[in-house]
């Protein structure tokens, strides 16, 4: 048999945060401070951002381009309810090469990454981690060295970063596979999106539909369609027993409308057609930003005032165009 050396590539998290400090002078002028700060992480997928520790996070000169928007945190003032700190989180990915074992081409055991012919490795296998436990592991009965096998056959693809499976019809008593089936190869399913829904749509009947979201690594089961509340890569596939499609990505941008103004009775209403947003105003003049009043209901206003608004996506991923309008007070 011959015999391949596997090198896994791992995929991790890299957090950023901007740090913004607010004072406020006796003019109501603000000053800002900015500050930038990096943190490697050995989380394979993005969540929560980890605390923030200006002790353990990297001093940095600025945020890189191109990385992406997690969430704000913010502390307000409880006496004056005005925003005395913001954070920014971002994200990214780093990738570290782990060094591989010998993988001998033809084998069906119980891990794609390391296996054997060897019925004296059997033992030493059994203790090593294992990544990627295949799934259909039976009993080998009688065999107390190697007591499982893999259901699925990994063939000289895997070597060049592709998996190729196939079914395990036959093996011996070392759990090596000496006769396998190939298994079908499915079309891949189809993501399509209408506004902020996301649908996934299989081509084969009864087969399960896997999907994950940005980081290609952590998978779900789809059962029905889903929204989205920023801009996601969202990737999937479909298997069964009987075989497997590639996988499928798709980039699906949040759609985020601008918010309307209206003045009815000398109340101002605003409302936008993106239900998850959040809508930021001002009545003085300036621009709506993260520090603007949220709108919840509608304001009474007791003269002419020109009314700005900006709707956010729910984790402030982005922002919409700015709508203004003059709203007349009428006696």
């Amino acid at each position: 048999m011959a015999v391949e050396k596997v090198v896994k590539e791992t995929r991790y998290a890299k957090y950023y945060v901007e740090k913004n400090a607010y004072t406020y002078e006796e003019d109501n002028s603000v000053t800002i401070e900015s500050s930038y700060y990096a943190l490697k992480t050995k989380n394979t997928s993005v969540g929560l951002a980890p605390d923030f520790d200006e002790e353990k996070w990297e001093h940095i000169s600025e945020i890189p381009e191109d990385v992406k928007r997690l969430k704000d945190v913010s502390t307000e003032d409880a006496s004056t309810n005005k925003i005395t700190r913001l954070l920014i989180y971002y994200y990214d990915w780093y990738t570290e090469s782990e060094a591989g074992l010998e993988h001998i081409k033809g084998v069906c055991v119980n891990c794609k990454y390391h296996s054997s012919d060897n019925p004296n490795m059997g033992d030493w296998l059994s203790r090593q981690p294992l990544k990627h436990i295949c799934e259909g592991q039976q009993q080998i009965i009688g065999n107390a060295v190697m007591s499982h096998y893999c259901k699925a056959f990994v063939d000289k693809d895997y070597i060049e970063g592709k998996d190729s499976y196939h079914l395990c019809d036959e093996h011996n008593r070392y759990g090596e596979c000496t006769k396998y089936t190939e298994l079908i190869k499915y079309d891949p399913p189809v993501i399509t999106q209408e506004g902020n829904t996301v649908t996934i749509t299989s081509p084969v009947e009864g087969a399960a539909v896997r999907y994950s979201l940005n980081d290609g690594v952590t998978y779900k089961d789809y059962t029905e369609p889903f929204d989205i509340d920023c801009d996601t890569l969202v990737k999937a596939f479909i298997e069964n027993e009987d075989g497997r499609s590639d996988e499928v990505s798709k980039e699906c941008k949040f759609v985020l409308a601008a918010p309307v103004i209206s003045v009815v009775d000398n109340k101002v209403t605003i409302t936008c057609e993106t239900k998850s947003a959040v809508i930021r105003f001002t009545m003085d003049g300036s621009e709506p930003n993260l520090l603007a009043r949220v709108y919840r209901e509608p304001v009474p206003i007791t003269e002419t005032v020109t009314v700005k608004a900006a709707a956010y996506a729910p984790r402030n991923t982005q922002s919409s165009d700015v709508t203004e309008k003059l709203c007349e007070f009428t006696e």
